[in-house]
């Protein structure tokens, strides 16, 4: 799955999971994380490995329905739904800054 630039922010980054003040688990993500951790791919430096792209994506269906696509229950977040799911199971998600809905995007991984 590959996520490209909608705006100017930063919204993609790590998922975790931790204890909140009540120990009870909350997740969390670090907006600026997958640029800061800069964990590049070989053959295309501008992408990053990452867990959450922001909602402008390409994907092959079948990554999509494998995990059992779109929440039909949740009416907001549903991206970051998605993206749990697609982690859980070892897909591959990355983000490339440089490019956008309308530029060429790299061959799904």
């Amino acid at each position: 799955l590959v996520g490209g630039r909608t705006d100017n922010k930063d919204w993609n980054s790590f998922l975790d999971f931790r204890a909140d003040d009540n120990g009870d688990p909350q997740l969390v993500h670090y907006h600026g994380s997958c640029r800061a951790a800069n964990q590049g791919l070989p053959f295309y430096p501008d992408c990053l490995r990452c867990d959450l792209t922001s909602k402008s994506f390409i994907a092959k269906t079948k990554d999509i329905l494998e995990v059992g696509g779109w929440s039909l229950e949740l009416k907001v977040h549903e991206h970051q739904d998605l993206f749990l799911r697609l982690k859980a199971a070892g897909k591959k998600v990355v983000w490339c800054p440089g490019r956008n809905g309308h530029s060429a995007l790299i061959p799904l991984l």
